[in-house]
């Protein structure tokens, strides 16, 4: 998909999710294939896959904070963050268009190998560039990096001057705006 259609489909979703739906606003959205679109409303999931014409809450998601952000890649695997270290990872259903959502647990202590290696902080955006390797950003610019598909994840940032975001266009080009 273009980058400037995905611009506008986003742009739709919104209005469409203003407007129709509840009326708290839309905080992360992705889009798998050509029309199945998940999108994070507080702390609940929704999916079209229509391509934005209608939208249901995912059954039996209920995620434990506010979400903030979400990704999926084009092979069915992604990840959700959120506020107070929530983090889930997306994995593709048993059927087409379905997905499973297991939670990450967040780190106590990010400085041992014991965890998660994510800490209790607001997580702001997450982004992969294939099914293993992923970059999550907090709230103080932190970054993190995980090769395993989001089981750990280690710093490859400590601290900035603001709440960083990634986003990756492939696997070898991306953007970090700090």
């Amino acid at each position: 998909m273009k980058k400037r259609t995905r611009h506008i489909l986003l742009i739709f979703i919104s209005v469409v999710f203003s407007t129709y739906a509840i009326a708290q606003s839309v905080n992360g959205v992705a889009i798998y294939g050509s029309s199945t679109i998940l999108a994070l409303k507080g702390t609940g999931v929704y999916k079209s896959t229509d391509a934005g014409l209608h939208f249901i809450q995912e059954p039996g998601v209920s995620l434990i904070d506010i979400g903030t952000a979400i990704c999926i890649n084009d092979n069915g695997y992604g990840f959700i963050v959120g506020n107070n270290g929530m983090a889930y990872r997306i994995t593709p259903g048993t059927t087409a268009n379905t997905f499973v959502f297991t939670l990450v647990p967040s780190d106590a202590d990010i400085t041992n190998d014991q965890g998660s290696g994510i800490p209790v902080s607001n997580l702001i955006s997450v982004s992969f560039t294939d099914n293993n390797t992923g970059y999550m950003t907090l709230t103080g610019g932190m970054v993190l990096k995980t090769t395993d598909g989001g089981f750990h994840w280690k710093t490859k940032q400590s601290g900035g001057a603001s709440s960083a975001i990634i986003a990756f266009g492939s696997k070898t080009t991306g953007t970090f705006v700090d």
